[in-house]
């Protein structure tokens, strides 16, 4: 397509159009690993111990809000308790969908709980 639209160049440097044709094509791949990525975290990674080893971290997470420079933040470190709190009642629905056969209700849930969680642990132990 690009060659009949510029003269026979293709895929060139002279244009800015083949880096938009780049990025649409790598954003369909990257959106399709991310959600199965988000399937896999959720349902593999999560669930399938009952929350244990992400609890884990959690508590790796509060151990890290008590230290002595992590005083010097009080607004931040209550707003990561209260993220921290959300996840758990996240997991409770999960595992409610879960024992009323509704995994695709998980799965529809999986790629943003992912990137909350990925929010609450850069914000957790940084």
């Amino acid at each position: 397509m690009l060659s009949k639209l510029h003269g026979g160049y293709g895929y060139c440097t002279e244009y800015g159009i083949e880096q938009f044709t780049r990025d649409s094509k790598i954003a369909a791949i990257y959106e399709g690993t991310n959600g199965i990525q988000a399937i896999d975290f959720v349902m593999r990674k999560i669930l399938k111990d009952r929350g244990a080893t992400f609890f884990s971290v959690g508590k790796k997470i509060q151990e890290t809000m008590q230290r002595e420079e992590a005083k010097q933040f009080p607004h931040e470190v209550s707003m990561i308790g209260k993220s921290m709190e959300m996840s758990e009642k996240v997991l409770a629905k999960f595992g409610e969908m879960l024992a009323k056969k509704n995994d695709m209700g998980v799965l529809a849930h999986a790629t943003d709980f992912q990137n909350y969680c990925g929010n609450l642990v850069i914000h957790g132990f940084y």
